[in-house]
């Protein structure tokens, strides 16, 4: 039976909820672990049963592993043996013959329960076979069951300070290899999770750069034995290349994120349009005031839409958008305190990434909207505040010209959007748009009032109208 081992990409969970505290490895995460397969020389994991169909797709290369007896198997990461001597072996090179070119240090992350004899190796040949090369195992019970190495004699001795294992913690053992000087040297460290979900190690024991055992040369594959029935938690094997001592002992991360997301493109949903994929000043027309906007990200990020040319913080938690957060696919809507009233619009969005990296200002920069149906708009505005002030016993007129003598005998005239009159008063409303201009009459108390609005949501201008008619009916 064989088992997964996944090369070169990784991103996994392990929960082992009967420790003292949950365990979890997490690629790219609080640890910043690389996920770049050029990084790696093998990354596996063991965290469901293997299938040569999965494993090629997931990997795209097919690296020979297998497991002895059959009857053994790994499923959520949990390898149960069966019997001693129970084993998993994998390659370090698709060409099973060629042995490791440069210098490198395997991390194998690993929790058991009992006594818990159980070692890590390298071999001379391919899948296990050959002649051991290294050896880091915690010995049986009847030893202490510390952890010891095998020296280039085949004798086995303790790391240094006497390092004992526990059932309640996970470790890290790690084989550090020069393949030039044909030696290796050996640490265990124990491993857990702080309240950040950062991976926290402490050094339990190590063992000096000691030759290779069986005067190998050569180091093809490695290897996990079991030497009794029983379960034995592996989540991950890391190996990585080095070329200087002091990455040996550092695993590979990414460099830190220091760039906001950009935005990749628009698209022709809601009120956005993928004019602004090549000139956000070419306007999309739109009839709704507070608009729906459909984009991309670079990198998984969340958003704000605005009226501002501020950056995420400075927008709001109100402004935030509600669809596609932490996803580089985005809807944001405008919210009603921010509602358009110019016939040429301008919005903004404003994005960061889980690092909280943002620009100093919008991600978007100006958006350009023209906005249909405004004067429409206004126009039922004014005739809702109109009917909501006076139950009745007055008409409305739409587009009225009204000429108007004050007692200096000035005249003016006007057309106006709408126009009521009750009994022997008038009023008189303008929405005043782009192309619009005021007519500015003055009042004739008590019989004719006028009012014009510009730049005025339709609440505003509802608002107002009934304020007008209340104090002057």
């Amino acid at each position: 039976m064989k088992f997964k081992l996944s090369l070169w990409v990784f991103a996994f969970v392990l929960l082992a909820a009967s420790l003292q505290m949950a365990f979890a490895i997490d690629g790219g995460s609080s640890n910043n672990y690389s996920i770049t397969s050029s990084d790696y020389l093998l990354l596996a994991r063991f965290n469901q049963t293997d299938n040569p169909v999965i494993q090629a797709a997931e990997t795209g290369q097919n690296i020979k592993e297998v497991a002895l007896p059959a009857s053994s198997s790994v499923v959520n990461d949990e390898w149960k043996g069966v019997s001693d001597g129970t084993k998993i072996a994998v390659n370090l090179s698709i060409n099973e013959d060629a042995g490791v070119s440069q210098n490198f240090t395997c991390d194998v992350y690993w929790n058991g329960t009992g006594a818990m004899p159980f070692a890590f190796e390298s071999y001379s040949g391919s899948e296990g076979a050959g002649l051991e090369a290294t050896t880091l195992r915690n010995r049986d019970p009847g030893t202490g069951a510390r952890m010891q190495y095998r020296d280039s004699t085949s004798t086995f001795q303790d790391l240094t300070p006497t390092t004992t294992i526990n059932a309640s913690t996970f470790y890290l053992d790690r084989v550090v290899f020069d393949i030039t000087n044909f030696k290796s040297n050996y640490s265990t460290i124990s491993v857990y999770n702080d309240t950040s979900g950062t991976l926290q190690y402490t050094t339990l024991g190590t063992a000096p750069f000691t030759t290779w055992e069986n005067s190998i040369t050569t180091i093809k594959s490695l290897q996990l034995f079991i030497y009794s029935a029983q379960t034995i938690k592996v989540p991950e094997i890391a190996c990585w290349n080095w070329t200087s001592p002091a990455n040996a002992y550092v695993r590979p991360t990414v460099p830190n994120d220091t760039t906001p997301p950009n935005i990749t493109g628009y698209s022709d949903q809601g009120s956005s349009c993928t004019n602004w994929n090549t000139d956000p000043s070419n306007p999309c027309n739109t009839s709704d005031t507070t608009p729906a906007l459909y984009f991309n990200t670079s990198e998984l990020a969340f958003c704000a839409i605005g009226l501002s040319n501020v950056n995420y913080t400075a927008m709001g938690s109100s402004r935030s958008c509600t669809v596609g957060e932490g996803q580089t696919e985005h809807a944001c809507e405008l919210t009603p305190q921010d509602e358009l009233v110019y016939d040429n619009s301008t919005v903004f969005l404003s994005c960061k990434d889980a690092s909280n990296n943002q620009n100093i200002t919008s991600t978007s920069g100006p958006l350009k909207l023209s906005i249909t149906g405004l004067e429409a708009a206004g126009r039922n505005s004014i005739e809702l505040g109109i009917r909501n002030s006076l139950s009745s016993g007055y008409t409305i007129y739409t587009e009225q010209k009204i000429y108007a003598r004050n007692s200096a005998n000035s005249q003016s005239v006007g057309v106006f959007d709408k126009a009521i009159k009750k009994l022997s008063k008038i009023w008189a409303f303008n929405r005043i748009g782009a192309s619009d201009s005021h007519v500015n009459m003055v009042n004739i108390t008590p019989v004719l009032y006028t009012l014009e609005f510009a730049n005025k949501t339709s609440v505003n201008i509802t608002n107002q109208v009934e304020l007008l008619l209340n104090s002057t009916k």
